[in-house]
Order: C-alpha cells, then structure tokens, then sequence
C-alpha cells in the first residue's frame, strides 16, 4: 500500500443500485463484515432501453436523502443498470496506446464516454476498462448534486456482483464460476476465472417478462405471482399452478441458451466449478435444478447473508452491497 493513502480522508460509503423500478441502498461495516443498514426506495421506473428517466430517478434520491443521516464525509457509490456500461478485458501492449486499445472496444466515440481501467496482471500484461456513456453519468451526477447528494464510485452492476462474491467468498480465486443475476426483464452474467472476471453479458429476459403472460392469463395479481416464484406463497389453483410452473420451465430455458453459448468460451474450456444463481431467484430451489439439470453444471444459490451479519436477508440488495464495498483508490495496488 502507498504509505500517503494512510492519510486519505475517510469516507461513509453507500452502495446505490439503479434498479427497474427502485433503488437498493446499502450500508456494510467491512472490518466486522456486517451490513449496517438496506434501505428500499419504491421510485418507479428508473430508465429504460433509451436511457434513464430523471424525474423518476430524481424522486427516488429525495426519498433516501430523507431517510438516512447524511453529512461531509457521506458518499454514494453507483450500480449502474448492464445497459449502460461497457465493461471489458483487453491486452494492454502499451499504455501510451491505452485510448486507442479501449476505442477498439465500445460501438461510440471515445469523447462520448468516461472510461477507467485497472490492470490485474502485470506479467501478461491485461487490463480490465468500464466506460460508460457520458449523458448516463451526468445526469445521474446532476440529479444527486441538485439535492446535495456527493456520488463517489460509479460502478457496472457486473462488477458490484463480482465484488460482493469475492468478499465473501475468497476462494474463488481458485475456481471458474458462472455468475447470474435474474432480474425481472434482463439476466447478466458473469464469467469468474480464478478470481479474476473475464467475461460480461446480458439478456434480455427476465422472470417478469416470461410470466406477466400466465400472470394475465390465470387472472392473479403480479404480487401473489412474485411470492408464488419465490417460494413465499402457493395458495393457488392447480391450473394456474400448473401455467407458471411451464413459465418457470421456459425461464430456464431461455437462461440456460445463453450458459450453453458460454461454455464455449476459451476461459472455460477446462471447465465450470459452480453456477451461482444471484438475486431473488436463488430461492427457488426447482428453478435452480432446472437450470443444472439442463446444463450440466453444480448450480447453486448465492446468498452474501451466509457470511455477512444482518437482521435481513432481501437477496435483491446484493449489487447494492457490492458497491457499498467499494472505496476511493481500493484498485490502486492492481496497477
């Protein structure tokens, strides 16, 4: 460690997650791994294929500047949606090539984005960049200096992932693993390769949009089919039982189309130690063998409230989490 960060003035960090339809806000007291407080704010639509949508967003930050305790030192690190970030691996041949490397990279001009990067092998050696769409980050910036709010990390949802992972799990620095966030209308995944993340991407499907169909058809509210999915309710008719559990079986096929087009991928020719299933869809335990059943692969549920102290256990909060992780300058020792 540089011995001037000794100095560096210390920060309250939250992790914020730009959800669909909320934000997820999180707290961790990393010394004692204890999540110190989750907040959910109901802000409605967050953003969309085009973009984000401020007025939503904008409520959405109110409500948690209300909530919390916020002084000089309090800063907000950002999850962003997969969408918006283009997060990838590049061999780095020379550094005074770096802008011309990452324009190689992104479908945009280079004036059009912030990027980072850090590089995680000095020997090879390969970096990993994010860039991320200029309009995306200076709105999100401009809504939370509006309300006096100080942004601290921006961050892909892809890495708030992996970082609450290999906080929690260090050994997965000797295994290759899967990772895969259901959300209601897009999947991401993840590729770990001994600790290292190699691979991102996305799809569009989710377990909303594969159910809203049945939801309309068997005439029940979208809530009882939430709970129904999450194993938290199954007072239902054996037909519209019946509808959403095929729902579920074409959820796992779809999921398990892109796993398949992943196995082909160079880092895993040697094989897959684990898919871990991330978010709230890890509670179900038949959607989980579905999926290892038509893969191949040990599947499993990933729960950061397995190795963190908390009084809750939404796994929805979990890139919120890992953001909340993150501190100003903790990638340094990598370059």
């Amino acid at each position: 460690m540089n011995f001037i960060r000794l100095f560096e003035k210390r920060y309250t960090f939250w992790g914020v997650e730009i959800g669909e339809d909320e934000l997820l806000c999180s707290r961790v007291d990393t010394k004692n791994k204890e999540i110190l407080e989750m907040i959910k704010i109901e802000s409605g639509s967050n953003f969309s294929q085009f973009g984000i949508k401020i007025e939503n967003l904008e409520k959405g930050f109110s409500q948690l500047k209300d909530r919390i305790k916020i002084d000089n030192s309090t800063r907000f690190n950002i999850s962003l949606p997969s969408q918006f970030t283009v997060p990838k691996n590049l061999a780095i041949r020379d550094k005074t090539l770096i802008e011309q490397e990452i324009l190689s990279q992104i479908p945009f001009p280079l004036e059009s984005v912030y990027y980072d990067y850090v590089i995680i092998d000095k020997n090879q050696p390969i970096g990993i960049f994010l860039a991320v769409k200029r309009e995306i980050a200076d709105s999100i910036s401009s809504v939370m200096n509006n309300l006096g709010l100080q942004p601290g990390i921006l961050e892909s949802e892809y890495f708030s992932s992996f970082n609450i992972l290999k906080f929690c799990k260090p050994e997965i620095d000797s295994m290759v693993i899967i990772l895969v966030f259901i959300h209601q209308t897009y999947t991401t995944f993840v590729i770990s390769h001994l600790g290292v993340p190699v691979s991102y991407s996305d799809a569009r499907v989710g377990f909303k949009n594969i159910l809203e169909d049945v939801m309309f058809e068997v005439d029940l509210e979208w809530n009882l089919v939430q709970k129904w999915l999450l194993k938290e309710y199954d007072d239902i008719p054996h037909e519209a039982n019946l509808r959403l559990t095929g729902g579920l079986q074409k959820l796992s096929e779809e999921i398990c189309k892109n796993l398949n087009l992943l196995k082909h991928l160079p880092e895993l020719k040697d094989g897959i130690d684990e898919i871990l299933i991330f978010g709230n869809m890890a509670k179900n335990q038949e959607f989980i063998k579905l999926i290892q059943d038509r893969v191949g692969v040990d599947t499993k549920p990933f729960s950061p409230f397995e190795y963190l102290k908390s009084n809750q256990n939404n796994l929805s909060f979990i890139n919120s989490l890992g953001a909340a992780l993150r501190k100003f300058g903790d990638k340094y020792d990598q370059k």
